[in-house]
């Protein structure tokens, strides 16, 4: 077997496989199984997968409602001017700052461990499928206030 048969079939071949001896008298040599992990089609969203978004977006959101200091005034800067103030060093300093906190999600995720599994969960509930309507619906209202004031003030909200 050659390494690309070997390759789409999932099994490994030795990278130093033994020539075969005219007389038989050893065994040839071990071929070992390649473990493939198959990746897990999506599934519907659980209510676990949205108490998790819930959790990173309320942490955000709160951040973003108690902001203090240059945090505010990045906020202040993109609801008063949504982005479209003229450049300078400072107000490009402040639609900096102010894009960092419209990903502060991203930022507690990854501080909490669950970036990965917060990625995939926010994927599914920004871009919902009808199999996690049931989901959810319920949790609607919320989802969108969170998000609005999350994300929202980068277009003046």
């Amino acid at each position: 077997m050659n390494f690309l048969s070997a390759l789409f079939t999932g099994i490994a071949v030795s990278s130093n496989p033994q020539p075969a001896q005219a007389d038989q008298t050893q065994p040839p040599p071990a071929v070992h199984v390649a473990s493939i992990e198959k990746v897990p089609a999506a599934t519907a969203l659980t209510e676990a997968d949205v108490d998790l978004y819930l959790h990173v977006m309320r942490g955000a959101a709160d951040r973003i409602a108690q902001a203090t200091g240059d945090d505010k005034a990045a906020i202040d800067f993109m609801r008063e001017t949504k982005g479209a103030a003229a450049q300078s060093p400072e107000s490009a300093m402040l639609e900096r700052r102010a894009a960092d906190l419209s990903n502060y999600d991203e930022t507690i995720a990854d501080e909490e461990g669950v970036k990965a599994r917060y990625d995939s969960v926010k994927h599914e509930v920004e871009t919902p499928k009808d199999s996690n309507q049931a989901v959810l619906a319920p949790h609607q209202s919320e989802i969108e206030a969170l998000q609005n004031q999350v994300h929202g003030f980068m277009n003046g909200k």
